[in-house]
């Protein structure tokens, strides 16, 4: 009976060496996939930050295209006033805008003493109003007027044309 009873701790013996076997190997297992699966997340991490940062730099790229377009345009944009030449002393200063603008002041007038535009004014829309500019004895004619002008934050500057259209 004694070989039976030792026969039979030898079989569980074997058994738990099997067990202990296959719970080793399942644990090595466990862990190769456990580096795997943590290298694959920081691969991702570090893909996912590139892209960030890609797009961050495309939008700032876009911001910038976006600023330069802007520049251009409001470059080409006609001015809501232009000032011409009519003849000799008369000159005309018209709305370029379907809206009328109201000309509450010549910001410049003590640069421009020899201007005669009657303000506060109103001129209507894509119309125009003649005044009277000339030189005075001291050749003293300004290059620009700066005008408040209803609605708008800031002055307006509006030039004179370099040299009177026929």
């Amino acid at each position: 009976m004694a070989a039976w009873i030792a026969a039979g701790f030898a079989a569980l013996s074997f058994l738990w060496t099997c067990f202990a076997f296959w719970f080793t190997h399942l644990s090595r297992d466990a862990k190769r996939d456990a580096t795997n699966a943590k290298d694959h997340a920081v691969q991702a991490a570090l893909s996912a930050a590139q892209l960030v940062k890609a797009a961050e730099d495309q939008a700032a790229a876009a911001k910038q295209q976006a600023g330069s377009v802007k520049s251009i345009a409001d470059h080409f944009k006609t001015p809501p006033l232009v000032i011409e030449h009519t003849t000799g002393v008369l000159w005309r200063i018209r709305n370029t805008t379907q809206q009328p603008l109201t000309i509450e002041s010549i910001v410049n007038a003590d640069e421009a003493p020899t201007i005669e535009l009657k303000v506060p004014t109103t001129i209507p829309g894509l119309r125009s109003q003649e005044f009277m500019g000339f030189k005075s004895g001291q050749g003293l004619f300004p290059a620009e007027l700066v005008l408040k002008v209803s609605g708008l934050t800031e002055p307006l500057t509006v030039s004179f044309p370099s040299t009177p259209s026929k």
